[in-house]
Order: structure tokens, then sequence, then C-alpha cells
């Protein structure tokens, strides 16, 4: 097929939008006539169109439409205005593609005074289209609904229906810099792309910029669209900052940014803008930071952006900032960068509510010192700012801000926070806000660092310094907390330094004795990390707020967590919310911990936590309003209120339920260790009421699962694509029955209780046999095929004697799926097959209870156990109990139960009275719980609805054995419905942000490949093709293997190829066919001239060792987790052959 090479015009896309506003008009029965397009100059090729209240003579609208990379507002304004003023046209838009805005033309002021589209509630983004092509092809549904919101809305206003909406001139203004932003990045994107393809040293700068950042360089177009996108708002920012100063004291000082007419290279108009900014820069003493930048400030805009960049600079030169106040100023910056654009800067911000509760919680008066280990944009310090001004209106931006402090390892981030801080008030001189860039792990209390590491010395002889203070009143943050900041994928020495400081800070807070060290896994997340360190800066009674994932009140490592508050810290609140995530671009639940710190044991051991579960949004609590004053009583308010309940309170917003540090300590700790283990606090603050009275009504007849059961993990293979194969794979290999094994592999795969092998859809392929015992065989053509693939050689594989043999195969008659959404089930293993590790096996230590135990963890009082006990930190809704939670989980003691009532001659009827309701049950399918149960909410449960089979089972577990009442069963079914339902749409409240591009590993390696031959000159080369010439040779076959290794033993040189050995006449010929094995060979051709053999032995050795060790320094530069940088390694060196 012969693709056209015809693309779409500006009058052709012009020609289609005015078909579909005609259509729009029509269906909606608007009062205009029509829209036409308008061509004054037929030689610009370029078409407006106009809508009309009567055509001919009364036009209502004028849209000019432009290119995706035309800003809206330079140019483009200019000449629709123009054009709309002569013509009497009363209103006029102007629309890039991307972006859509509307003024009245008469309105009276400046241009930016005129506009009323977009405004509150309606979006000035059209859609993402950059050329007409894709604005016709891909977008046109997009448009269409776009146009006819504008549509609609326009006419109400043109017919004096509806006043216009009222726009802040700091909405204004955001509007006009992002149209800027937007448009300007479109061509920077562009150049940076091409440059990291032609520029290697560009391409280096660009790759260590991103490893400093701590992010993993692919290569796409999100990485150069993240840079091209910092790049182009730090520009803006810079011009915008330089504009403000020249308004404040610096007046006469700081001259108007002037761009001469003629045309200028990209060179030549950033050497013009830096002269401005390094003028700034000495004659305030201060803003190195914000005016210069490190490698995003030597980037140089491409010539095809300076006149755009020139329209920009002129306009904003031209505005008066004396006309806006500081607090209006500061918002703007604050604002510009719009929610949905954050993670395409690699930023995440903390909402405003979360923000001022912590706040509110821990910055108790307006002389307090404030610290942000993590500080991102200043979110936490610009409303601290606030905070500190509300409760003292007499301080002075000088004092507010010198008491406010914040750290940031990323350039970009501590960039945002100190121009968020000082545009609060840049009438004041000594405005320079105390914004370290630097590790946090690194900065010590009492400590002092230069502001900024990286900061140009050639400006001024004396490098600017922040002096730490001893100790703060608060600290508060949002640390990172998402997997490519996890300590496990960070570069090693960052771990290690953060792990040891904190190592340090926990014994010096704790008073640990010489020689003990506090217990502290390395495993624990990087915001365990800041936990710590952030504790250490602060004073006696001093408050540490953190929002953080709340996976540390039920994992492993939060047991060492709980003992670092236990043993520091007043636990003022854990709160976390029922029904929103607090984080929208990040798929993880969160919770808020408030600490206060204490050195008085007793005090700690007295202080009640509060345990707070939201049933409404926060901003049911702290509504959205303007007028701060009001915004901080509600904020204080509700504070008090958490802070004033005892016991267990709860309503239709709220529930707080409270423990002592005692009680929690004593839950936690092990009498046999001697020492505190941890307990699961997840439960205090997500257990209705009817969990403790189920508890209670259970003593002496709950255990843990483990005083009764065993508990075994499921089967890894290494490579499950291999080791389990569908029918489909076992006809098309025609693999002897032998050699497989009916294997429960996926949950999906059942839908009922109980199952036998002939339910399951995959077999395993188990091989315990060497190679040689299995020649003939479909099974040994099945392991070649693997080793040809490469398989062989995964890391996971590299202790096995036989890569293709598992392990001991692990059976359980108790099949319990791990994770979980809206269906919970343990399945019955009826044919004891062995079981992925989807799945935890579990054995009843009486083997009669098997079925007894099963009917209890399929019962749903079961359930409720596990939607109160299981880590729900996950993400997506799901939950789970891992290995050591599982053999915690509370079970009936089923032994002592009949036992009893054997005494009573009622054991053996109560047996059987189980297991026959259970063996209806466990024949079915098992539904979701809401059909399970009946309902889809609290309020709709009945026990007539509950399924029969499930409610008899049900009424002998909670009525007959723990005599539980039909209201308290009630309240069961209730509660686990709301547990459930909660938990399943707390997870769909995240607003996904469109999804970039899924990691492609083969696409890395890839770019990997190409950059090093474009750095290093180093591609793969064949072995041994491109070593030999045409020679007499020899041609030996050798097996596949995982395990190539060349040596010498008393019979002369040799290569292993896993167990087995291939004799050679000399080390050069072993080495020979190492090599070739590395590089895929089977059949090998081997040279008869030792010579010929010894050279290209020699060429292959040194291209190894100089290609691996380049590919080592390449993917250490590039590759920030530590994970991906190892299969990236791994598919490389197999790509090469090395």
């Amino acid at each position: 097929m012969i693709r056209s090479s015809f693309t779409f015009t500006q009058l052709s896309f012009a020609s289609e939008v005015k078909d579909w506003i005609n259509s729009i008009l029509r269906s909606l029965g608007l009062r205009f006539e029509c829209a036409d397009i308008e061509i004054k100059d037929p030689s610009r090729k370029r078409a407006d169109l106009i809508v009309w209240e009567k055509r001919a003579t009364k036009p209502a609208l004028l849209i000019e439409i432009w290119d995706a990379r035309t800003p809206p507002w330079e140019y483009a304004l200019d000449s629709a205005l123009s054009k709309a003023w002569k013509n009497n046209i009363p209103y006029f838009a102007v629309w890039n593609l991307t972006h859509f805005y509307c003024w009245d033309t008469f309105e009276k002021g400046e241009a930016i005074d005129k506009l009323w589209w977009p405004h509150s509630g309606v979006s000035e983004i059209v859609c993402e289209a950059l050329s007409y092509d894709d604005a016709i092809l891909k977008y046109n549904e997009s448009i269409k609904r776009y146009l006819e919101t504008f549509l609609r809305e326009f006419e109400q206003i043109y017919y004096g229906i509806k006043v216009k909406p009222l726009l802040g001139v700091d909405e204004r203004f955001i509007y006009r810099l992002r149209s800027a932003i937007h448009a300007l990045s479109i061509p920077m994107f562009e150049n940076i792309k091409k440059m990291a393809a032609e520029d290697m040293e560009f391409r280096r700068n660009l790759i260590k910029y991103f490893r400093e950042q701590g992010w993993s360089f692919k290569g796409t177009d999100e990485d150069f669209e993240k840079i091209a996108r910092q790049y182009i708002y730090l520009l803006v920012n810079k011009i915008l900052f330089y504009n403000v100063l020249r308004f404040t004291h610096y007046k006469r000082e700081l001259p108007k940014i002037t761009i001469p007419e003629i045309s200028l290279t990209g060179k030549e108009l950033k050497d013009r803008l830096d002269s401005y900014f390094k003028k700034a820069c000495e004659v305030t003493g201060n803003y190195e930071t914000i005016l210069l930048t490190d490698f995003l400030d030597s980037l140089i805009p491409p010539d095809d952006m300076t006149n755009a960049l020139k329209d920009f600079i002129h306009n904003i030169g031209e505005y008066d900032f004396s006309k806006i106040n500081y607090e209006i100023l500061g918002n703007i910056f604050q604002r510009l960068i719009p929610e949905d654009e954050r993670h395409k800067l690699g930023q995440y911000f903390t909402r405003s509510d979360v923000v001022d509760l912590i706040v509110g919680f821990c910055v108790k008066s307006a002389d307090d010192k404030v610290l942000d280990g993590g500080c991102g944009a200043g979110t936490f310090l610009v409303r601290s700012y606030v905070r500190k001004k509300i409760l003292n209106p007499s301080k002075t931006h000088k004092d507010i801000i010198k008491d406010l402090y914040g750290i940031d390892i990323a350039k970009f981030p501590a960039h945002l926070s100190i121009i968020n801080l000082a545009s609060k008030d840049l009438s004041e001189i000594e405005n320079y806000p105390n914004i370290l860039h630097k590790d946090f792990f690194g900065v010590l209390p009492g400590g002092e660092y230069p502001s900024d590491e990286m900061k140009n010395k050639t400006l001024s002889d004396k490098m600017k310094t922040i002096k730490v203070p001893k100790v703060f009143d608060a600290v508060i943050m949002n640390p990172p907390y998402t997997r490519q900041e996890e300590m496990e994928d960070i570069l090693e020495e960052e771990k290690n330094r953060a792990y040891k400081r904190c190592i340090e800070d926990w014994k010096a807070m704790s008073k640990y004795p010489m020689g003990k060290e506090p217990k502290f896994s390395k495993r624990s997340s990087i915001y365990v990390h800041f936990f710590i360190h952030g504790g250490y800066f602060l004073k006696e009674g001093g408050r540490l707020g953190l929002i953080t994932s709340n996976s540390w009140l039920d994992v492993d490592y939060g047991g060492d967590l709980q003992r670092f508050f236990l043993e520091n810290f007043k636990i003022k609140a854990i709160i976390e919310s029922k029904v929103e995530r607090w984080f929208e671009d990040a798929d993880i639940n969160t919770a808020i911990t408030i600490l206060e710190r204490c050195s008085n044991s007793e005090e700690r051991h007295n202080n009640m936590v509060r345990f707070v579960q939201l049933k409404k949004p926060l901003a049911e609590f702290i509504p959205p309003v303007e007028d701060e004053s009001k915004r901080w009583a509600y904020v204080e308010k509700f504070i008090e209120f958490i802070e004033n309940k005892e016991g267990c309170y709860e309503d239709d917003r709220i529930r707080v339920f409270t423990k002592t540090q005692k009680e929690l300590w004593d839950e936690g700790y092990d009498e046999e260790k001697e020492e505190y283990m941890g307990s699961k606090w997840g439960k205090y603050v997500r257990a209705p009421e009817i969990f403790y009275k189920v508890l209670e009504k259970g003593k002496g007849k709950i255990v843990p699962l483990s005083h009764v059961a065993e508990v075994v993990g499921g089967l890894i293979t290494g490579n499950n694509d291999f080791f389990y194969l569908s029918e489909e794979k076992v006809n098309k290999w025609k693999i002897e029955p032998q050699f497989l094994l009916a294997v429960v592999k996926t949950p999906r795969e059942l839908n009922k209780i109980a199952f036998t092998s002939k339910d399951l859809k995959y077999k395993l392929f188990h091989v315990m046999a060497d190679k040689n015992e299995l020649k003939g065989t479909n099974a040994l053509k099945y392991i070649e095929w693997g080793e040809s693939l490469g398989i062989n050689n995964a890391p996971t594989f590299r202790d096995r004697d036989r890569w293709y043999q598992l392990s001991r195969l692990k059976t359980a008659p108790l099949l319990w799926v791990d994770l979980r959404w809206e269906k919970h089930v343990c399945h019955l293993n009826l044919d004891n097959v062995p079981f992925e590790h989807n799945y935890y096996g579990i054995i009843a230590k009486n083997r009669r209870n098997n079925l007894l135990l099963c009917a209890f963890l399929n019962s749903t009082l079961s359930w409720l156990f596990i939607e109160v006990l299981g880590r729900v930190g996950l993400g997506q809704g799901a939950i789970r109990l891992v290995g050591k939670d599982l053999r915690n989980f509370p079970v009936i003691d089923f032994d002592k139960i009949i036992n009893v009532l054997r005494l009573k001659s009622m054991g053996d009827k109560l047996y059987e009275k189980i297991i026959n309701t259970f063996n209806r049950l466990s024949q079915r399918e098992i539904l979701s719980i809401f059909e399970e149960i009946g309902a889809n909410s609290s309020e709709e449960v009945s026990l007539d609805k509950i399924k029969p089979d499930r409610r008899e089972l049900d009424r002998i577990i909670m009525g007959e054995i723990l005599g539980l009442t039909e209201e308290e069963q009630l309240e069961v079914y209730r509660a686990v419905i709301d547990l459930v339902k909660s938990r399943i749409e707390r997870a769909k409240s995240v607003q996904k942000r469109k999804k970039s591009e899924e990691l492609d590993v083969d696409e890395l390696v890839s770019s990997v490949l190409k950059d090093m031959e474009k750095l290093y000159g180093i591609r793969a080369k064949r072995f041994p093709e491109d070593y030999i010439t045409v020679c007499p040779y020899r041609v030996i076959e050798v097996p596949r293997g995982s395990k190539v290794k060349t040596g010498v033993d008393l019979k002369g040189p040799h290569v292993r190829i896993d167990n087995e050995k291939v004799r050679c006449s000399s080390i050069h010929e072993a080495k020979f066919i190492e090599y070739a094995i590395l590089a895929g060979k089977t059949e090998i051709f081997i040279p008869t001239d030792e010579n010929v053999l010894k050279r290209a032995v020699e060429e292959r050795g040194k291209f190894i060792k100089d290609a691996r060790a380049k590919l080592e320094e390449l993917l250490n530069e590039t590759i920030a987790d530590k994970k991906l940088r190892e299969l990236v390694k791994f598919e490389a060196f197999k790509r090469l052959g090395i």
C-alpha cells in the first residue's frame, strides 16, 4: 500500500472547524446564524473563522487559528485584537490547536484585562495535537466537545443571559504564562532530542543530569519532554522574577530587558538574557539559585524559537508589576505549574488541605523554627509562612522567612521552593530563603552549608552559606515514596549513607549504651529514614509531621519504626482516609503521622495515641475557603476535635480510637527475645467496633493460625513462561507426560473452593534427570530451546546444578490466595498438587481439621479479619497477608471447641454439621463479596439476602461457636461490605493520569547499546567470524549451558559447561570455546593454526574486558534503579555475546 504524502494545512483545518461549528450551532439550536472562513489576504495561506450573529453584517466572534508552536499571547494575540478592533467584532479568540483563549475586544484595559475564557471550571487545553493532521484525524472528537462547551457558554455571554466570569489578575497571568510555556517547549523538545542524538558530550551531560535527579535515562520522548518543560518553566520563571524585581528597591539599578529587533541566534539571545540575570544577582547579592541554574542553564534555545521568545520577553517587560501586590505575585509563581503537569516534570506536590493539617498540628507558634527535609516546591514552607503570619500578623516577612528551612537533593524543586518563598514579599531586601540544594542525610543540626553546591563562583568572591539551627520546633515533610526512590533501587553509597546516618541519630536520641545499636532493617522504605533523621532535628516538645505510605503500620520493618516512635516520641495522631487518596497521581495508600519529641519514658507510656479514620473527604473538615483566617480556624477546630477524643468515638464523618503507648509497647513486646518486635497498628485505624466484640467473645476459642497449622510458601520457578506450559504449548512440543505435573498457577484458573487436577489449565515442566539421560526426548529439545534463548544464563539459575531442575515441590491441602480484591477464598486442594507463589499453603497439625480450617477461612468472619488485619498500602485496591501475617491470623481452635463439646456428646455433631455445610459451599462458584452477602452497601445488608449456604456456615461459626447474636452477625456483614467497598472505591478515586508508555526493556537495552557505539565505538561483534579469516579448521559440537568456565586440572586444559568438561589441546583452545559459547554457538569452528587461535582469543578477550567495563560505567551513569540496571546489564551482555 502506498502511503499518501499529503498533509493538512491551516486552511484545511479551518475548513473542518467551520463545519464542526455549524453542526454544533444547529444541533444545540444556538442563536448564531453560521460560521464562515474569512481570508483577507490569500497570500498568507491562512484563514480565520468568524461566527456570525447575522451573516455578512453582524459578526459576533473572530477565531484566529495557529499552529501549536505559536504562543497564543504574543504576536497571535496582537494580530487577532487588531483585526477584531478594525472590523468591529466584539469578541475574538486565539487557538493554537492545544490552547484556546477568548477576549472581549472592547473591554477597557490591556489585553490581559480583556480575557474572559477560560475560567474556573473550564480548561484552556483543547487537546494534545501538535499538527493539523493530528487535530483532524486523532483529536477531532475532543475538539468538537470543547467547541460545544465553549459555544454554549459564549452564546449566554454574548446575549447577556449570563455575566462574564470574573478572573483575578493572577488567574489571567497564569493562563498567559502557561500558554507560552507550552508553545515554547515544543521546539525546545525537538532541539533537545536532536542534540541528544548528534552531540555525544551533550548526551553525557543530559544523562548525568538525569542521574543526579535519581531518574533513569531511557532516551525516550518522555525523557526529552521532561527536560524541555523544566527548561522552559525555569526560563519563564527567571524572566518573570527579573521583571518583578525591577519594580522593587532595585528599579533604578535593574534595566528593562531589551532584545534587538534584528535576527538573533539562540546562543546570542541566551547570552543577552544571562547578562541581565547576572546583573540582578550582583545588584541584589541574592537569587543565584533562581536566576542561575546548573545543567539546565547551559541549554541554548534553538534558533527557530528566538522570535517567539523575544515576543514573550518584550510583552512581559511592558507590564507594570507595581500594580500587583506581592501576595498575588506569590500566587502566580506558586500556581504556575498546573497539577496535571507536575508528574511530567518529575515532581509530586502535596495537597494544600493535607499540608495545612500537618502544619496546624506541628507549627504552634509564630516564632517556631520549621524544617522540611524534602521540600520540593516548598508547599509545606509556604503554608507554614501563612500559618505564622496568621498567628502573629505583626511578624515581618524577614522575621518569618529566617525561621523557615528547606532541603532538597534536586535542583529544580529547590529553585521552585526559593522562588515561592521569596515571592511572598519581594519588597523586603533581606529576602533570601534558607533553602539548601543538598542531600538531607548529609545535613546535621547546627551545621553550615553552601546554599547551592553548584553555585557560579565567578559572580562573587564569597560563597553564600546557610547555618542550620541546632534544634527545630517543627519538622514537616512529604518524603519520597515511589518505587524508583525505594532504598533497594538507589545507589549503594547513598543507601548506606542514609542508613548509617539514621543509626547514629537513633543511638543519640534513645541514648543507647556504648556498643549497642538499634535494630533497623536495611529493607526499610526510604521514608522510614526521613522519619528518623527528621526526628533528630527536633527540640524537646517539638513536633514531627509526615505524610507517607501507610505500609509501616503493618509490614515487618514497620516494627522498627514503631520502636523508634515509642522510644523517642509521644505519638499524637495517626490519620488515614477511608474514602480518598491524598496523592491522586500516585497509586499508594497514605497516612499522616504526628509525633512530639519526648525523653521522659513515663510521659511516653501514659500518652494516648489517637488512631483516626476519616469517613468523609478531608475538604469537608477543612473547606477550601479563600479567607486564610477562616481556613486556619477550620484547621484548629479539627485538630482540637481529634486531640480531645478518648476511648472509641465514631460518627458518620470520623472514627477515633485511642490506645496508650504502654499498651502498644506491651502488645508488640516479645518476652522470649526481650525486645519490641512490632505489632499491626493498622487495625486500630481501620477496625470497626464489631471486630473487638468478636475478639472479646472469642477469648479462649480464637488462636493464631500457627498454633494449629503450618504455613508454607509457593513455588518460585525463576521463569514462569518456561516452566508453566499451557495445553497448546504441551501439544506443540509434544513433551512426554512423565515430565509434566498438574500445577496451580493463578487464582484466575479457579472459581470454586474445592478443585482437582482436572480443573487446572497448566502443566509444570518437571525434570530431575541429567541431559545425558534425556537423549531422544522432546523434553531435552525443550530444554535446548530454552538455552538457545539464554534463559539458562539468567542470575536466577546460577546456583542450580541443573538450571531446569526445580527444587522440592511444595504441596498443601489448603491454598490461601495471596493478593485479593473483591473476592476472598481459601481453596481446598483435593489432589494435593503443587502451587505457585500466588498462594500460601496451609497444613493443619491435626489433619482431621483441614476441612474445618478451610471452612472457617472461607467464612464471612474470616473476611472481616482479612479486611482489618491485611496490608492495604499496595495500591490498586488490593489487600494481602504475607507469611508472617498469615501465621498470626486469628482462627478458631477446633480441637479445643470439639473436645469441650465431646464432654457434652455434641462434638461429633458439630464436626459433621460444619463439614456438610462446607461441602455444599465448596462445590459452587464463589462470587464477589457483594454478591455473596447480597448487598452493595452496609445499609442494604439483611440476613435473608445472604447466600443460604454461606449464611448457614456463618451461623454455626459466629452464632453457635462464638455466641454472637443475630444483630452482631449483621454488624459483621455490614462491616465487611463497608471495608471492602471503601478499599475498592478509594483505589478508584485515584485520578489516573495518562500513562506514559510502559518501560520497554528491549528498547532500553537497544538504546544503551547505541550509546556504547556512539560514546566508545563498541558494538556487537560475532565470534569467531569477525576475528578469523579463511583458514583450516575443525568442527566440534558442545552442549548449551548456564555456566561456562575455562580451567586446567591434572589432565590439562578444559572448558566446564555446567557439570560437563570438554577437553582441549591448549588453554587458547579452551578460551576460544568459552568465548564461542558466550556468543551463543553450539557448533564451533576451531582454527587448526595455533597462532590464529591465539590472536583471536587475545583480541576477543580484550574486547570482552573493555566492553564489560564501559557498559558498567555507562549503566552506572544512566540508570538509577539498581534492579533495572542489573536487568539491562544481563540483556546487554547477552546481545554483545560477552
